[in-house]
């Protein structure tokens, strides 16, 4: 079924991201682009987080620092200070956007280590 932008009536374009969730924006006039990229780009690091907790070794579970940093226009993805990933993220990013993705990442924490996520250091870092 076709989904039409509700401002200009033009047919969305639907964008894909790593983790094959669809996100929808109208190509024409813009809505919702920067959300649907910015949401991959999301996709990507928890991504990278999801596969890197998946095969971490539970002697090391206490020890995780986890920093998702937002610099110099990348989003990157540091696990014990060293950098698994790095996006480039041409958006500003708000606390909001910091608040949901932080959540998310407990979220992962917690299904795939069996913890709770506010055990291991985590800092998401938004500011510019």
């Amino acid at each position: 079924m076709k989904r039409f932008c509700s401002i200009c009536n033009d047919e969305y374009t639907t964008i894909t991201s790593e983790t094959s969730s669809n996100y929808i924006y109208c190509a024409k006039c813009g809505y919702n682009k920067e959300l649907a990229l910015k949401h991959c780009i999301f996709d990507s690091i928890l991504k990278s987080i999801d596969t890197y907790l998946k095969n971490i070794q539970v002697k090391f579970i206490h020890n995780l620092i986890v920093d998702v940093v937002f610099e110099n226009d990348f989003l990157v993805l540091k696990i014990n200070n060293i950098v698994l990933d790095k996006k480039n993220c041409p958006f500003e990013l708000s606390e909001k956007d910091a608040y949901f993705f932080r959540n998310s990442v407990v979220y992962l924490i917690e299904d795939n280590l069996f913890i709770d996520g506010e055990e291991i250091q985590l800092n998401i870092n938004f500011s510019y």
